[in-house]
């Protein structure tokens, strides 16, 4: 019983690991495109910020 309880959480985790990986592609995304932005366009604001923590 307990290596089942045990697997039934490794299977859960892995889980919450596959939905987590769509919003950090698209944060990585989004970060690549803002970077690759002409200095004109470069911007230091609080998403800047936020993307940078990742």
């Amino acid at each position: 019983r307990e290596i089942q309880a045990i697997s039934s959480a490794k299977e859960q985790c892995e889980r919450y690991l596959e939905h987590m990986k769509s919003p950090l592609d698209i944060t990585l995304e989004n970060y690549v495109t803002r970077d690759g932005r002409k200095h004109i366009d470069n911007v230091d604001d609080e998403c800047e910020r936020e993307l940078k923590k990742v």
